[in-house]
């Protein structure tokens, strides 16, 4: 069981980068992502798909994560510590794919800081099985 520390909302009908977090880059292993998907504001159910995040970093590289359970039209993810591994901006993409068709890509973008005064961050209390 993984504590939640970041819940996002993003639509699939929306091409842009949709919602931005702030992650510190030493805790980045502790950080547990919900997101929530929508089409036109409506929850979408995700039966049936695979889900992966393409991270683009700002040095020029890319990774893709496979590591994300999906429970309705909800994806968990457990952020790897090379997802965060340098200050800087991080921009997402959730692959949404189903029969190897993608089939929606919905945005999200990561602050990564090395700034220590994050570490008394606010974090919300829903849990999940993962």
């Amino acid at each position: 069981m993984h504590q939640i520390t970041h819940s996002i909302t993003l639509d699939v009908t929306n091409t842009a980068i949709q919602s931005t977090i702030t992650m510190q880059q030493e805790l980045a292993d502790t950080y547990c992502l919900a997101i929530h998907i929508t089409e036109n504001g409506r929850p979408k159910d995700l039966s049936g798909c695979y889900v992966q995040i393409k991270a683009a970093k700002q040095d020029g590289t890319e990774a893709v994560y496979d590591g994300c359970d999906v429970s309705g039209d909800i994806i968990y993810y457990v952020v790897y510590p090379q997802f965060a591994g340098a200050p800087g901006n991080v921009d997402c993409e959730v692959k949404i794919s189903e029969a190897d068709k993608i089939l929606y890509m919905p945005k999200f973008r990561c602050v990564i800081t090395g700034d220590t005064s994050l570490k008394n961050i606010t974090r919300s209390t829903v849990t999940s099985d993962i």
